[in-house]
């Protein structure tokens, strides 16, 4: 949980200093004899430039501070990473921010294309995430409709409200990705192209999922991928070089609020295999006991507070480091997101972040199909 708060201030403190950094720090820095053309203040007059310098610079030092969280716990320090120097954490944000006012602005523009690119891996994490997402609402529902088909509960609709709640659920996920679709395809002359490869795909992958063949399929975990691809579509068609519609505001909050789902559901919810269960770490405990050739039955029980690094008790260190660095290329995505560019290395890597989200969604679908020896 502390990874959130941390992720949640390095995010506030980008946002605050984004606003007119020209008036609280330009005004007085860039008139120091020596420093007018040093560092940040290479800006000049230029607000747009401020702006952005100045995130590159809290969401660089972001960045920095989870990548060293993770190499930690890589290099056998996770105790010292999860439980160490908390405060410390928050505090190097800002003094890492505070040193980099001098570091050339050539440097932070390496960065923002750098954050397009590796952006990427998150938005593949999220997507998984999203895609385990649809499939629990399915099962969800559909098994409120089977408890309630076999408890005789015929009140209000009974089990046909769940099944009918799906549908309408899908239909609307359904027809206001395709209305998103339309407005694409008129507004952009020049996308269109993405469009019809987002909208293809996710009419394709949908009715493989109803396939009597694909036996766990659905169509309402194809509905949301088929929103979350028109989101892509949307954000890589706005980085398209030679695009000329300014990227709404609203953009960025959506896009802020889809990333902020995405790293509550690792931090509550056990989304990408992070936050096992203790009875789970146990499990894990005795296979490897047993692979060591020793009595499973004296293998230490682990204690109730087992599987979580805030607790300052004992933890999966896997999860933590992959929790780390899922952190780490959060941060990058959301630098995207608040300071967006349009070139052709953020449209390329947006446009492979679509493609990734079509194969691993189809590959959910195909795979236990595929290889019907294995459990999924």
């Amino acid at each position: 949980m502390l990874l959130v708060y941390l992720q949640a201030f390095i995010v506030a403190l980008a946002l605050l200093v984004a606003i007119h950094p020209w008036t609280w720090i330009g005004s007085w820095l860039c008139k120091v004899p020596g420093l007018d053309d040093v560092g940040v203040c290479q800006c000049d007059a230029d607000h747009g430039c401020w702006r952005y310098q100045m995130i590159y610079r809290v969401q660089c030092s972001g960045f920095l501070v989870f990548t060293g969280i993770a190499l930690m716990a890589v290099s056998g320090c996770s105790d010292g990473a999860a439980h160490g120097f908390p405060v410390l954490k928050f505090m190097l944000v800002p003094l890492l921010a505070i040193g980099f006012l001098f570091v050339p602005n050539n440097i932070f523009e390496f960065y923002g294309n750098f954050a397009n690119v590796v952006s990427t891996v998150f938005i593949a994490a999220q997507a998984i995430l999203l895609i385990d997402f649809g499939y629990t609402w399915n099962e969800t529902w559909m098994g409120n409709s089977i408890d309630a088909r076999r408890r005789d509960i015929a009140s209000h609709g009974g089990y046909k409200n769940w099944q009918t709640g799906i549908l309408v659920a899908s239909a609307a996920l359904f027809l206001g990705s395709l209305a998103a679709d339309i407005i694409l395809l008129v507004k952009f002359k020049h996308g269109w192209w993405l469009v019809m490869v987002s909208l293809v795909m996710s009419l394709v992958w949908g009715f493989v999922s109803i396939l009597e063949r694909i036996a766990h399929g659905n169509l309402l975990t194809s509905c949301v991928v088929m929103g979350y691809a028109v989101w892509l579509t949307t954000e890589a068609l706005f980085a398209r070089p030679g695009n000329q519609h300014i990227r709404p505001l609203l953009l960025q909050w959506i896009g802020l609020a889809i990333a902020s789902i995405s790293l509550v559901s690792t931090a509550f919810g056990e989304g990408l295999g992070v936050n096992k269960k203790k009875e789970a770490l146990a499990a894990d405990d005795t296979a490897a006991a047993v692979e060591e050739g020793e009595n499973p039955d004296e293998v230490a029980q682990p204690p109730a507070n087992i599987g979580s690094a805030d607790d300052g008790g004992p933890f999966d260190k896997r999860d933590f480091i992959t929790q780390s660095t899922i952190h780490a290329t959060a941060v990058l995505y959301i630098t995207v997101e608040i300071a967006p560019i349009s070139s052709w290395v953020a449209f390329t890597f947006r446009t492979f972040g679509l493609i990734a989200t079509f194969l691993l969604y189809g590959w959910t679908l195909v795979a236990p199909y595929m290889l019907k020896n294995r459990h999924f």
